[in-house]
């Protein structure tokens, strides 16, 4: 079954409903969190969007540094008429400095939707130390050392290492239960050393995937507003993210960060159903920022592609990257956008700066055919 939410499911308790008309629409939100956990803000907007939509936000740290981030799109409130259903959105992060952040939504930088409407606006997060004793939490994020032979927790003080001791489970964060299942496997993998767990975003061989629960992670609004699987290729703008889904899904993400581990995310640019022509470079850019917005307040290595080898002679630039045949996309191209993509996403301070700093964060790689030529290239198999 794909569990869908009908508007009459959808509609917001009248407490709720009266509480949001009498508060002011700018108003500021305060919360608090500990150094390095996922924080998190439910912010309204007054009209509908793309879910592809980019919402832009700065941070502020108690040092004054600034920091610029991706909100992301997370459901539909849908109202009775007259009344004009809404978009929830969502921003989240990680925080390294101890005392008051502030953040601002804003629509200063190129492709931002106008913040006109969004609620709340700004707001303050009280960060207060680690509490954990995890080494990902109190002395994160993990870095590239400035010689650039490993990695290491770069708010240690001193060099500390991060040693890479991995365990892959590409479905795992969509096909295993979280209670005991998923829970079982992390605890298991922290006991015996494991510092990083590496998953795939959601993937089939053919049609959507689904998760143990039957839910599939894209659909689109019928005429009674319930959230009817897609099909063909995704992700696209048409195909509206599934809430429970993605939740689901990155709860478990967030399980392997509560073990102390990193989370290497694959695949932020691929085709939900292999066996479909590649979508548009603009989908895959915006489904990738998605994905790392919503990602923004875990510890992750995000790569773009999976398994995708990029082929000799492919050009970085073009429109769409040359409109090139669907199922001979230019990788190199795809790869280099969905890149930029997931850096608007994550969190960057917004003075220059070599490399450019982010108080907790991804790391951003590439996961390329296992090093292994795919011949097309000229190159033996």
């Amino acid at each position: 079954m794909f569990t869908p939410l009908s508007r009459r499911q959808k509609l917001l308790p009248l407490l709720l409903v009266i509480s949001a008309i009498a508060a002011p629409r700018d108003a500021a939100a305060q919360s608090s969190i500990a150094r390095g956990q996922r924080w998190q803000q439910i912010i309204n907007s007054n009209t509908t969007h793309p879910w592809t939509t980019k919402l832009c936000v700065q941070y502020t740290s108690p040092s004054n540094k600034t920091y610029t981030g991706a909100g992301f799109w997370d459901t539909r409130v849908f109202q009775p008429a007259p009344t004009p259903d809404t978009d929830n959105f969502k921003i989240r992060a990680a925080f390294n400095e101890i005392g008051t952040w502030t953040w601002q939504l804003h629509s200063a930088a190129a492709g931002c939707v106008s913040t006109a409407g969004f609620s709340p606006a700004s707001g303050t997060i009280s960060v207060s130390g680690d509490a954990t004793g995890l080494p990902l939490y109190a002395t994160g994020p993990v870095r590239v050392n400035t010689s650039p032979r490993f990695l290491r927790y770069s708010g240690a003080g001193v060099l500390s290492p991060f040693h890479w001791i991995g365990d892959t489970t590409w479905s795992g964060a969509h096909r295993t239960y979280l209670n005991p299942g998923w829970n079982n496997y992390v605890t298991d993998r922290k006991n015996k050393s494991y510092t990083v767990i590496q998953i795939s975003v959601p993937l089939a061989a053919s049609g959507q995937p689904f998760d143990v629960v039957n839910r599939k992670p894209f659909g689109a609004y019928d005429a009674n507003d319930v959230l009817q699987p897609c099909t063909g290729v995704l992700p696209r703008a048409a195909c509206f993210p599934n809430k429970l889904f993605w939740d689901y899904w990155d709860n478990h993400v967030n399980a392997v960060n509560a073990n102390g581990m990193l989370a290497a995310v694959i695949g932020l640019y691929k085709r939900t159903d292999e066996s479909i022509n590649w979508p548009t470079i603009a989908d895959s850019e915006g489904y990738a920022r998605w994905i790392a917005a919503r990602l923004a307040g875990n510890y992750t290595a995000l790569a773009p592609g999976f398994d995708e080898l990029p082929k000799r002679n492919q050009t970085f630039t073009g429109a769409d990257c040359g409109n090139v045949v669907p199922n001979q996309e230019n990788q190199a191209c795809r790869a280099r956008e969905v890149g930029n993509a997931i850096r608007e996403a994550i969190l960057l301070n917004t003075a220059p700066a070599t490399p450019q700093e982010a108080p907790l964060t991804a790391l951003v790689t590439h996961h390329i055919g296992g090093g292994c030529s795919d011949g097309l290239d000229g190159a033996p198999p």
